[in-house]
């Protein structure tokens, strides 16, 4: 159980690359492009090698959020709760927020797995609220593989996106070196 005092660590990871010319009728049905796949393993990597794996991933169902959690997971050392919650499909920043701050108490990282525009708007009002104030970088593009990572002090998610946050990472797949502070 994880110590109710420590910060909380928050990954936001839009899904990887999708193929739009697959067969799949809907939107929700879209797999992985090539392209996709391997910013997913890349990101999955990244993710790896800086410690910034979850143990609590709220995922949107759809096929390509779901395919991009499964290289995330394939890094972990120990499972992590999946929640895929139908209500995270296309979510806004404001239902993605409210879904966030549900999380457990005892949970201290989440990674959410999801969409824009909500997924790319609830990373750029984070990003603002870091010391670095990266927002604007964040609103102007959040692509496909793209990583937010910040850390939150408290002794739960309420404070998600109402306190100040620390930056940990700021990564995108097509970047030469991933921005960390």
């Amino acid at each position: 159980m994880a110590n109710l005092s420590l910060p909380r660590r928050l990954v936001l990871l839009r899904h990887a690359k999708s193929d739009w010319e697959s067969d799949a009728t809907r939107d929700f049905d879209r797999p992985l492009a090539e392209r996709g796949v391997a910013a997913g393993a890349q990101v999955a990597r990244s993710l790896g090698e800086r410690g910034l794996l979850p143990e609590w991933v709220l995922c949107s169902p759809a096929v390509r959020t779901r395919a991009t959690w499964d290289f995330v997971a394939a890094h972990l050392e120990l499972p992590a709760v999946e929640v895929f919650d139908p209500a995270l499909y296309l979510a806004s920043a404001r239902a993605l927020l409210a879904r966030i701050r549900e999380t457990p108490a005892r949970v201290s990282s989440v990674m959410v797995i999801g969409h824009n525009p909500g997924l790319q708007d609830l990373a750029a009002e984070l990003a603002r609220r870091t010391e670095q104030g990266i927002g604007e970088a964040v609103t102007t593009k959040f692509p496909t593989a793209a990583v937010l990572a910040v850390e939150i002090d408290g002794n739960g998610w309420e404070g998600v996106g109402s306190e100040p946050h620390r930056l940990l990472a700021w990564y995108t797949p097509k970047g030469k070196e991933p921005l960390e502070f």
